[in-house]
């Protein structure tokens, strides 16, 4: 599930900015230390341990930078399929509306009595504005959709 795999790409997440941390500390000891040592052959060995301690650090960046793409486009993904599903029940919400309108109009060209017309057109014009307010939410979802993709 989309949600598993987002928990798990930030624990990751989490656990590699650890050890970049980590490792940066080491660069840093490394780094005074091979300025320190007196033999040659002592400040070689450091300064290979220090490059080993770089090329690490920036595979860990590298791979940090890829599971933040991928836990981006998950996240994505996951919204993009949360609002695909609110858009189909919104389209079903609102052919249910506009039907209870047709209806609620129908009865009001049938009635006579003056407070029961009253009473429909009441009723009517709440059946309108949710109707209307369901449609601003389908077409709000429709722009984030949009906006999503692009």
């Amino acid at each position: 599930m989309a949600t598993d795999r987002i928990r798990e790409i930030t624990i990751r997440l989490q656990l590699l900015e650890e050890n970049i941390t980590k490792e940066a500390k080491t660069v840093v000891e490394l780094e005074g230390l091979a300025e320190r040592l007196d033999s040659e052959w002592a400040r070689n060995y450091s300064f290979a341990k220090l490059a080993d301690a770089k090329k690490r650090r920036n595979m860990m960046k590298s791979h940090r930078s890829r599971l933040e793409e991928e836990l981006n486009s998950t996240v994505k993904m996951t919204r993009e399929d949360e609002i695909n599903s609110r858009l189909e029940e919104l389209d079903k919400e609102i052919s249910t509306a506009q039907d209870h309108e047709d209806t609620l109009e129908g009865y009001l060209d049938e009635v006579e009595d003056e407070a029961a017309k009253e009473d429909l057109k009441a009723r009517l014009q709440s059946a309108k504005e949710n109707t209307r307010l369901l449609e601003k939410e389908r077409d709000e979802l429709e722009t984030e959709l949009a906006d999503l993709k692009n």
